[in-house]
């Protein structure tokens, strides 16, 4: 099933007393983050539907590369009426997701679980439930476009697809639902996105300069980043959901305080005392393969990528591993996990090129 998605973004945020899209979320507007949440699962191609201040969002928008559509009428129109122009940018689509723009917490397996049960249960449409309770994103499959497209009754969504009732799935919390209607709504979101999101690039070289990282540490951070942002990308276009910018922005900050003895665990604890717990989480376990999970997650790309960037250029896990091998023989503690830490690297390098075609290195 090939699934588009449609964003959102044309209303006037008068309960906010803010223009939401552009609310800052770790240093990124709040679309960035709504944007990322779908491509992080696949979602492609990717229509936002703007009207109020659009003229603003343009810019962010066509650097995320996805479909802008315009709403005329923003004021005079409900939520629907930019579903149905959405929609229409989407022809090739064998179904749609829809997420209004002030969601910027999904997580992308929430979109892939969806996707799963529509393609095994076959509804018309679905929608995702949290405890229960119907929140976001709704799925809707191609059997329903034209009573979606065609309706323009009162009751947005649930009207047009009145007596069809949607095939209900569990999937993500009670905080990747919360939207930023009011204030209070959005002090949540940021302290949430804190917790689970990347940083803008901004951000990360603002903490080292706090650091004081060294611009060799810089070069190499960056060039980390940059591998494990575009891995994360390569597992995705291949059925994978990881987050592309928490990925890069441990990998700018792994070795952020790496004159600091156990720099790992310094940088972990620095970042987990100002709130980046899943970012913490990921520069805390750069160092080794050691209890990471089966698969390629967010610790394990960011962990991989550092074992094939010597200084600031890419080189195979023999040669990454080569100085401390010598360093450190068979036979000892440390010699031991570095050397089952360099196989594992290679497997995980083969395992990378049968899901995705592409080599790391060579």
């Amino acid at each position: 099933m090939k699934c588009g998605g449609i964003i959102t973004a044309a209303g006037l945020s008068s309960r906010m007393g803010a223009f939401k899209p552009l609310l800052d979320l770790n240093g990124c507007p709040m679309i960035v983050h709504t944007v990322l949440s779908m491509k992080n699962a696949g979602v492609d191609p990717i229509c936002v539907v703007i009207g109020y201040r659009g003229e603003e969002l343009c810019p962010i928008l066509e650097e995320l590369g996805v479909i802008i559509a315009v709403n005329p009428d923003p004021a005079g129109s409900d939520m629907l009426t930019s579903v149905r122009i959405g929609w229409n940018r989407l022809p090739d689509s064998d179904a749609v997701f829809l997420l209004p723009a002030d969601m910027p917490l999904m997580a992308p397996d929430v979109f892939r679980r969806l996707q799963h049960e529509a393609e095994k249960e076959g509804p018309i449409w679905a929608s995702a439930t949290v405890k229960g309770k119907r929140g976001h994103p709704a799925l809707l499959l191609s059997a329903c476009r034209a009573r979606v497209t065609e309706y323009r009754g009162e009751g947005g969504l649930r009207s047009a697809m009145l007596g069809v009732p949607p095939l209900l799935v569990e999937a993500g919390d009670e905080e990747m639902n919360r939207d930023a209607d009011r204030p209070e709504d959005l002090a949540a979101i940021r302290r949430t996105a804190m917790e689970r999101l990347g940083l803008s690039d901004e951000r990360c070289h603002m903490l080292w300069d706090r650091a004081g990282t060294p611009e060799p540490v810089r070069r190499h951070c960056a060039a980390v980043a940059d591998l494990a942002e575009a891995m994360a990308r390569d597992l995705i276009a291949s059925g994978g959901a990881v987050d592309t910018l928490l990925c890069r922005s441990a990998g700018l900050l792994h070795d952020m305080l790496r004159s600091t003895p156990h720099h790992a665990a310094a940088a972990e604890g620095e970042l987990k005392r100002l709130g980046f717990v899943r970012l913490a989480e990921a520069v805390g376990s750069h160092m080794s393969f050691q209890d990471h999970p089966d698969g390629f997650s967010e610790r394990t790309i960011v962990c991989l990528a550092d074992k094939l960037i010597r200084e600031d250029r890419r080189v195979s896990p023999e040669e990454r591993y080569a100085p401390a091998l010598e360093k450190h023989p068979a036979g000892t503690p440390v010699g031991d996990r570095i050397r089952a830490d360099r196989k594992q690297a290679e497997r995980l390098c083969e395992k990378f090129f049968l899901l995705t075609g592409k080599r790391l290195f060579g």
